[in-house]
């Protein structure tokens, strides 16, 4: 073969190459069919129904949460001696369609002075005297698990020696907070 001709060939052969991946590509056809439904969800976790445990000191302010995604409670109580005590029940309600967990770090109660924290014991756990621990889930509405009740507790030890109350003038006076981050679990 001469050597025009060889070109010849060679053009001739890319051409045919670029016509045919031309038409494949101008003749491929891609269809994607499919339903998509997109759920409306909702995030609704919340305290609610606050019982105070009969024998409680009455609180000065009693504690309160109010309106959608409230976690977390104030209040304030006087204690005059050893053995009064303020508990209430709260119920930690999941209403959203997301599942809940508590975050790490999650569970804030407010501190004690020293002083107080010499003379008082104050405790949050379930109301089965379980601990309240990052990680424990609610399950989303509807489903099993999605109240949970937590007991609060502030009591004037009862166990204080006799020097400790004398050194003590007047009532534990108390504004004390507590609250619980969720997060999606």
């Amino acid at each position: 073969m001469k050597t025009g001709n060889k070109k010849l060939v060679v053009v001739a052969v890319i051409l045919l190459m670029a016509i045919s991946i031309g038409y494949a590509a101008l003749t491929t056809t891609l269809s994607i069919n499919g339903t998509a439904n997109i759920a409306s969800n909702s995030w609704n976790v919340h305290f609610e129904n606050i019982q105070t445990t009969t024998g409680s000191v009455t609180p000065t302010t009693a504690p309160t949460a109010t309106g959608t995604n409230t976690t977390s409670l104030t209040w304030a109580v006087s204690l005059a001696e050893p053995g009064d005590f303020y508990e209430f029940t709260v119920d930690a309600v999941n209403s959203g369609t997301i599942n809940a967990k508590i975050a790490v770090n999650g569970i804030n109660k407010s501190p004690l002075t020293t002083t107080e924290d010499t003379y008082v014991n104050y405790t949050v756990t379930y109301s089965d005297n379980t601990a309240i621990a990052a990680g424990d889930t609610l399950a989303k509405n509807g489903q099993s698990g999605s109240t949970k009740t937590m007991k609060v507790r502030v009591e004037f030890d009862p166990n204080i020696t006799a020097e400790q109350l004398n050194a003590l003038t007047e009532p534990l006076n108390l504004t004390l907070n507590y609250s619980v981050n969720y997060v999606q679990d």
